[in-house]
Protein backbone atom coordinates (compact mmCIF):
# COMPACT_ATOMS: atom_id res chain seq x y z
CA UNK A 1 0.00 0.00 0.00
CA UNK A 2 2.46 2.41 0.38
CA UNK A 3 4.50 1.87 -2.61
CA UNK A 4 0.60 2.58 -4.10
CA UNK A 5 0.96 5.97 -2.24
CA UNK A 6 4.33 6.55 -3.18
CA UNK A 7 3.84 6.15 -7.19
CA UNK A 8 0.38 8.31 -6.64
CA UNK A 9 2.62 11.11 -4.91
CA UNK A 10 5.35 11.14 -7.58
CA UNK A 11 3.19 10.99 -10.38
CA UNK A 12 1.20 13.88 -9.01
CA UNK A 13 4.27 15.85 -8.50
CA UNK A 14 5.59 14.89 -11.74
CA UNK A 15 2.40 16.07 -13.49
CA UNK A 16 2.53 19.45 -11.55
CA UNK A 17 6.16 20.39 -12.10
CA UNK A 18 5.55 19.64 -16.19
CA UNK A 19 2.79 21.78 -16.34
CA UNK A 20 4.89 24.61 -14.55
CA UNK A 21 8.11 24.24 -16.44
CA UNK A 22 5.63 24.69 -19.74
CA UNK A 23 3.95 27.89 -18.51
CA UNK A 24 7.58 29.21 -18.04
CA UNK A 25 7.93 28.48 -22.35
CA UNK A 26 5.26 31.16 -22.77
CA UNK A 27 7.86 33.35 -21.34
CA UNK A 28 9.43 34.15 -24.42
CA UNK A 29 9.04 34.23 -28.21
CA UNK A 30 12.10 33.58 -29.50
CA UNK A 31 14.93 30.62 -29.93
CA UNK A 32 18.18 29.75 -31.49
CA UNK A 33 17.99 25.94 -32.38
CA UNK A 34 20.86 24.12 -32.43
CA UNK A 35 20.06 20.64 -33.93
CA UNK A 36 20.82 17.66 -33.04
CA UNK A 37 23.37 16.66 -30.53
CA UNK A 38 24.88 12.75 -30.93
CA UNK A 39 27.55 13.02 -29.15
CA UNK A 40 25.71 10.65 -26.28
CA UNK A 41 23.67 8.82 -28.35
CA UNK A 42 24.06 4.96 -28.87
CA UNK A 43 22.97 3.00 -31.39
CA UNK A 44 21.53 -0.48 -31.02
CA UNK A 45 21.05 -3.43 -33.74
CA UNK A 46 22.19 -1.42 -36.04
CA UNK A 47 24.96 -3.21 -38.70
CA UNK A 48 26.22 0.25 -40.80
CA UNK A 49 29.95 1.20 -39.95
CA UNK A 50 30.84 3.94 -37.55
CA UNK A 51 31.75 6.02 -40.55
CA UNK A 52 28.04 5.75 -42.15
CA UNK A 53 26.70 7.35 -38.66
CA UNK A 54 29.09 9.64 -38.95
CA UNK A 55 27.95 10.59 -42.20
CA UNK A 56 24.32 10.40 -41.44
CA UNK A 57 24.61 12.59 -38.40
CA UNK A 58 26.03 15.94 -40.26
CA UNK A 59 23.09 15.19 -42.94
CA UNK A 60 19.87 14.92 -40.31
CA UNK A 61 21.42 18.51 -39.21
CA UNK A 62 21.63 19.63 -42.55
CA UNK A 63 17.76 19.04 -43.12
CA UNK A 64 17.21 21.97 -40.86
CA UNK A 65 18.28 24.15 -43.51
CA UNK A 66 18.19 22.35 -46.53
CA UNK A 67 14.88 20.92 -45.70
CA UNK A 68 13.18 23.96 -43.65
CA UNK A 69 9.37 23.12 -44.37
CA UNK A 70 9.71 19.74 -43.20
CA UNK A 71 11.74 20.30 -40.36
CA UNK A 72 10.19 23.40 -39.20
CA UNK A 73 10.85 24.59 -35.72
CA UNK A 74 8.69 27.64 -35.34
CA UNK A 75 5.85 25.51 -36.80
CA UNK A 76 6.38 22.63 -33.93
CA UNK A 77 7.27 24.33 -31.41
CA UNK A 78 5.04 27.95 -31.58
CA UNK A 79 8.34 30.11 -31.51
CA UNK A 80 10.44 31.67 -33.64
CA UNK A 81 13.58 30.27 -34.15
CA UNK A 82 15.74 33.64 -34.82
CA UNK A 83 18.89 31.75 -35.83
CA UNK A 84 19.65 27.98 -36.44
CA UNK A 85 23.35 27.43 -35.61
CA UNK A 86 24.19 23.84 -36.41
CA UNK A 87 28.16 24.15 -36.37
CA UNK A 88 28.06 23.88 -32.32
CA UNK A 89 27.09 20.04 -32.56
CA UNK A 90 29.09 19.70 -35.37
CA UNK A 91 32.09 20.36 -33.27
CA UNK A 92 30.73 17.54 -30.61
CA UNK A 93 29.39 15.16 -32.71
CA UNK A 94 33.35 14.95 -34.47
CA UNK A 95 33.96 14.17 -31.16
CA UNK A 96 32.25 10.42 -31.29
CA UNK A 97 34.19 7.44 -31.07
CA UNK A 98 33.44 4.36 -32.29
CA UNK A 99 33.44 2.44 -29.10
CA UNK A 100 30.89 4.92 -27.38
CA UNK A 101 28.76 4.54 -30.93
CA UNK A 102 27.80 1.24 -30.64
CA UNK A 103 25.36 -0.09 -27.72
CA UNK A 104 23.97 -3.38 -26.45
CA UNK A 105 21.37 -2.66 -24.68
CA UNK A 106 18.09 -1.08 -26.03
CA UNK A 107 17.46 0.21 -22.25
CA UNK A 108 20.27 2.99 -22.65
CA UNK A 109 18.83 6.13 -21.02
CA UNK A 110 20.86 9.51 -20.08
CA UNK A 111 19.47 10.39 -17.03
CA UNK A 112 19.08 13.71 -15.44
CA UNK A 113 22.09 14.50 -13.71
CA UNK A 114 23.85 13.92 -17.17
CA UNK A 115 22.04 16.08 -19.41
CA UNK A 116 22.16 18.79 -17.12
CA UNK A 117 25.80 18.49 -16.94
CA UNK A 118 26.12 17.71 -20.53
CA UNK A 119 23.93 20.93 -21.48
CA UNK A 120 26.38 23.02 -18.75
CA UNK A 121 29.34 22.12 -20.93
CA UNK A 122 27.68 23.22 -24.44
CA UNK A 123 30.48 25.37 -26.58
CA UNK A 124 27.60 27.57 -27.20
CA UNK A 125 28.04 31.59 -26.40
CA UNK A 126 25.58 34.35 -26.04
CA UNK A 127 22.44 35.44 -24.99
CA UNK A 128 18.51 34.46 -24.80
CA UNK A 129 16.86 30.76 -25.39
CA UNK A 130 18.04 27.71 -26.78
CA UNK A 131 17.06 24.60 -27.69
CA UNK A 132 18.91 21.74 -28.62
CA UNK A 133 17.89 17.72 -29.04
CA UNK A 134 20.27 15.39 -27.56
CA UNK A 135 19.83 12.13 -29.36
CA UNK A 136 19.78 9.16 -26.72
CA UNK A 137 19.19 5.87 -28.35
CA UNK A 138 18.27 4.52 -32.15
CA UNK A 139 16.94 1.67 -31.62
CA UNK A 140 16.93 -0.36 -35.07
CA UNK A 141 15.18 -3.04 -33.64
CA UNK A 142 12.28 -1.18 -32.77
CA UNK A 143 12.75 1.67 -35.66
CA UNK A 144 12.60 4.10 -33.06
CA UNK A 145 14.95 7.00 -32.06
CA UNK A 146 14.67 9.07 -28.77
CA UNK A 147 15.65 12.59 -28.08
CA UNK A 148 15.78 15.01 -25.21
CA UNK A 149 14.37 18.19 -26.28
CA UNK A 150 16.37 20.77 -24.00
CA UNK A 151 15.54 24.54 -23.96
CA UNK A 152 18.04 26.29 -22.03
CA UNK A 153 19.61 29.31 -21.15
CA UNK A 154 22.26 30.32 -23.76
CA UNK A 155 24.18 32.45 -21.04
CA UNK A 156 24.29 30.41 -17.98
CA UNK A 157 23.55 26.94 -19.59
CA UNK A 158 20.76 26.76 -16.72
CA UNK A 159 17.74 24.14 -18.12
CA UNK A 160 14.38 25.58 -18.67
CA UNK A 161 12.59 22.81 -19.98
CA UNK A 162 13.65 19.40 -20.98
CA UNK A 163 11.79 16.31 -22.02
CA UNK A 164 12.23 12.82 -23.46
CA UNK A 165 10.04 12.54 -27.14
CA UNK A 166 10.79 9.35 -29.53
CA UNK A 167 9.71 8.84 -33.62
CA UNK A 168 9.53 5.85 -35.70
CA UNK A 169 12.49 6.04 -38.33
CA UNK A 170 11.73 5.27 -41.70
CA UNK A 171 13.03 5.67 -45.18
CA UNK A 172 15.95 5.12 -47.57
CA UNK A 173 19.02 5.60 -46.51
CA UNK A 174 20.61 5.61 -43.36
CA UNK A 175 20.39 9.58 -43.01
CA UNK A 176 17.13 9.51 -43.90
CA UNK A 177 15.42 6.71 -41.99
CA UNK A 178 16.74 8.06 -38.75
CA UNK A 179 16.00 11.52 -40.32
CA UNK A 180 12.39 10.10 -40.68
CA UNK A 181 12.39 9.75 -36.22
CA UNK A 182 13.43 13.19 -35.81
CA UNK A 183 10.76 14.08 -38.38
CA UNK A 184 7.86 11.88 -36.37
CA UNK A 185 9.21 13.29 -32.77
CA UNK A 186 8.46 16.71 -34.21
CA UNK A 187 4.85 15.98 -35.56
CA UNK A 188 4.04 14.43 -32.26
CA UNK A 189 5.01 17.64 -29.93
CA UNK A 190 1.99 19.64 -28.98
CA UNK A 191 2.87 22.89 -27.70
CA UNK A 192 -0.38 25.11 -26.90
Amino acid sequence: MKKIVFAVCFLLLSLVGFGQNKVVLREFSNITFYGIDFSFVKTFGAKESFRDFKSAFEGINNLFITEMKKYDIDKYFKKHASAISIKEVEELNNTIEADNLFGQSPDYVINNDELTAHVKSLPIKGEGVGLIFVAELLNKAKNRGTYHIVFFDIATKEIIDSWKAGGNAGGFGLRNYWGGSVYNMLKSIKIK
